[in-house]
């Protein structure tokens, strides 16, 4: 009886040891891609796919067993978790090093473009037209002039005061050569929906500011700030303007108007007729000049508790600040200009 009840056992270990065993061998196998279809397949890597979203692909085409083990295993490697769009072509038989290799190295031809901070819509139009994304200029306005998104929290945007100025989101974009003008403003300004967080939506509430206002705003600060110390001191500048109701006197809402950046303004320009002319119109103009970003978003949202109603810029581009009319034409002496 004992020595049945000892083999008894002994098959129940045998039979887990085996199991174990063929779990490791066909795993192994799935690992180092030794198997016995070489059938390749193409799987495409959209602008979205994240690691598990490509992991669960490969799983659905029966590439890995496994989407968990193979993320896991591509976790341990030294690839970016940054995975860039395009196709992959895989087989059954690949490892999973030469997986990751395919998903880092994907066969694309998108271009990589970049909207910087501060720049106008007809500069985003240019890059976009210098970069061959879009061909007729009046079609890509009117595109942007009957476009409207709402953000996560209910604000209504629309493209028609403004060709959607500030809400094209400056930051690096990978586009493909055949993208749609409608793709091109929806990933932009999709790109915008999500910076816009509730965090930021409260804070502009607790201001009492609209999403337009304070991306308004936010795009003058962008194009008068030059050092990121400046961002929050700027944005306090004329946040104390508006309170007391004194003009914002913007050179960079003359400078949009002119469609130049003078470094120096002359005062018939600062007589310009234009709602955007800040030295001739109290409050903010009725859209943003520019495309501000994440810093000059948060400067106004966020701006430092300052007296400060003047700056200037020097030379050297330092930004001076000061109380009064006679303070800041003191400052702007003492620098001979």
């Amino acid at each position: 009886m004992i020595k049945k009840i000892f083999s008894l056992e002994n098959k129940i270990y045998a039979g887990i040891l085996l199991l174990i065993f063929l779990v490791i061998f066909i795993f192994g196998m799935d690992v180092f891609g030794v198997g016995f279809f070489d059938k390749t397949i193409q799987i495409e890597i959209t602008e979205n796919d994240n690691l598990t979203v490509i992991s669960k692909k490969l799983q659905k085409e029966d590439v890995i067993l496994s989407s968990v083990v193979f993320k896991l295993f591509y976790k341990c490697t030294t690839y970016p978790d940054i995975i860039h769009p395009g196709t992959i072509t895989v087989s059954k038989n690949d490892s999973y090093l030469e997986l990751a290799r395919e998903i880092n190295n994907p066969n694309t031809n998108y271009l990589k473009i970049t909207i910087p901070e501060g720049f106008e819509v007809r500069e985003i139009i240019e890059r976009l037209q210098n970069n061959h994304l879009i061909t007729n200029e009046e079609e890509f306005k009117n595109a942007l002039k009957s476009y409207r998104f709402t953000t996560s929290q209910g604000s209504e945007i629309s493209g028609e005061t403004a060709l959607l100025s500030g809400f094209l989101y400056p930051d690096t974009y990978e586009m493909s050569p055949d993208i749609t003008m409608h793709e091109i403003i929806q990933m932009l300004t999709d790109n915008f929906k999500a910076k816009w967080t509730d965090k930021y939506q409260k804070q502009a509430d607790k201001l009492h500011m609209s999403v337009n206002e304070v991306i308004t705003l936010a795009s003058i600060v962008e194009r008068e700030a030059g050092k990121d110390e400046d961002f929050p001191l700027v944005a306090s500048v004329f946040h104390n303007r508006l309170k007391i109701g004194k003009n914002l006197e913007s050179c960079a809402t003359v400078q949009y108007v002119l469609k130049e950046r003078k470094p120096v303004l002359s005062v018939s320009d600062t007589k310009i007729d234009s709602p955007y002319n800040t030295y001739r119109n109290k409050g903010l103009p009725p859209a943003p000049i520019a495309s501000p970003g994440q810093m000059a978003i948060e400067a106004v949202l966020y701006p430092k508790e300052t007296d400060y109603l003047y700056f200037f810029t020097d030379k050297n581009g330092t930004n001076h600040y000061s109380k009064t009319y006679e303070e800041h034409n003191q400052l702007i002496e003492e620098f001979g200009l």
